[in-house]
């Protein structure tokens, strides 16, 4: 008896890869839009907290600081622990801060929520490209990646275009 070799299938099935890439999708929509509605509601926020433009533009500071502080070493850790696990431990963070944000009642309590926002924003946004790559077969993957930017890591290593 010859050793039987298992292929694991590429991708995930049908219906698995649909809610796959809805979560993903809405995950990213909520890290970035969270980001601009911020600055969009930051003169409204100011009034109502009683704080300087000086101090309240912290709030969105701080979410955009934390994201890129820990972009880099979440997309690494990634590497080592899963990209699942740093996806949703990004997406229960970023939701418990949002609550923590929605509970604040002064300036010091509303940047620190969201720079713990920011930390889940960015375990979310530093691995939605792989779980895209790992949700897809290799020749729907290897499309998508076409259309990705040159820096992408699922892309061959080429001269920019």
């Amino acid at each position: 008896m010859s050793p039987s070799i298992i292929e694991h299938a590429d991708g995930l099935p049908q219906p698995q890869r649909n809610w796959a890439i809805v979560t993903i999708a809405l995950g990213l929509v909520m890290a970035v839009m969270d980001g601009a509605i911020a600055n969009v509601a930051l003169p409204t926020i100011a009034r109502n907290l009683d704080a300087s433009p000086a101090f309240s533009i912290w709030i969105v500071n701080g979410y955009q600081l934390a994201i890129t502080i820990s972009l880099l070493p979440l997309a690494s850790l990634s590497e080592i622990i899963g990209y699942r696990r740093v996806y949703l431990a990004g997406l229960v963070l970023f939701t418990l801060a949002s609550l923590f944000c929605a509970l604040s009642h002064t300036l010091l309590l509303l940047t620190v929520a969201r720079i713990l926002q920011g930390f889940g924003a960015a375990g979310i946004l530093s691995v939605n490209a792989a779980l895209v790559r790992f949700t897809f077969p290799a020749p729907c993957s290897a499309a998508a990646s076409a259309s990705m930017p040159w820096w992408s890591p699922s892309r061959p290593r080429s001269a920019p275009r």
